[in-house]
């Protein structure tokens, strides 16, 4: 998907904490993770200031999570329209689904060796020398609907890690090759660290497709922020704006 930078007019939305307690009303961003705010307005997060010529906000009380849209003025958002909103739940891992091209002859079977120590040791070897870049346990189900788990490793080496991990899990692992190397994903990061422009928190997940994001959530794109992201290995790099154009 391509990402433009946001500019004047373009209109936007946006889900926030109603800041009421000051002359202008003010939204301040979620956190990614909901358990660092405990309800709260968290004001290490941006905030932008709200034009409501209409008291679309009237509805809403201080502290009131809400989604709006309006349009961007470079420095505030000129209300459109208003709505509560649910606060927004934990990212939900997307392997189930992608895990379905998968899925081999027999169904999934019980899993095996999970909770060995053996396993986890060789796990661990292979995590240190850069074979395995990212390993999850996907809840799935068997043939006969029995819960059971899938281990889903990503790896840099296929053959070594498989070599490795076949004989201790035997059922229901799955090995993908990454697109990006360890080193490519370390240089990305290291180059975040040091990145001129504000973003207001990072980390790494699974994509839809089960290779490696390195997520960096900001307040809205920027020309240097599309610039930096197009420096990385396609598709590494995936932004999360709190300030979301509305294409």
């Amino acid at each position: 998907m391509v990402q433009r930078p946001l500019e004047k007019n373009h209109r936007v939305s946006a889900v926030g904490q109603l800041d009421l307690s000051q002359p202008l009303p003010v939204l301040f961003a979620i956190p990614p993770h909901q358990a660092e705010s405990e309800g709260t307005i968290n004001r290490n997060y941006p905030s932008v200031t709200l034009e409501d010529p209409e008291s679309l906000l009237a509805p809403f009380s201080h502290e009131s999570v809400i989604s709006i849209e309006g349009d961007w003025t470079q420095t505030s958002i000129r209300l459109r329209g208003s709505r509560t909103t649910p606060w927004p739940a934990e990212p939900v891992i997307p392997l189930p689904g992608m895990l379905e091209s998968y899925i081999p002859p027999t169904g999934w079977l019980p899993a095996t060796g999970n909770n060995d120590d053996r396993a986890s040791d060789r796990m661990a070897e292979l995590f240190d020398d850069g074979s395995v870049l990212w390993r999850v346990d996907v809840p799935v189900r068997t043939r006969e609907d029995a819960p059971t788990r899938c281990t889903f490793v990503l790896a840099s080496d296929v053959n070594r890690a498989r070599r490795i991990l076949g004989p201790l899990h035997m059922n229901s692992l799955v090995i993908q090759q990454s697109s990006y190397s360890r080193a490519q994903i370390e240089r990305t990061q290291a180059s975040l660290s040091h990145a001129p422009w504000p973003f207001h928190a990072a980390g790494q997940g699974l994509g839809p497709t089960g290779e490696i994001e390195v997520r960096v959530y900001v307040p809205y794109l920027t020309s240097e922020l599309v610039q930096w992201a197009e420096s990385a290995p396609h598709g590494l790099v995936a932004f999360r704006p709190w300030i979301r154009r509305i294409m």
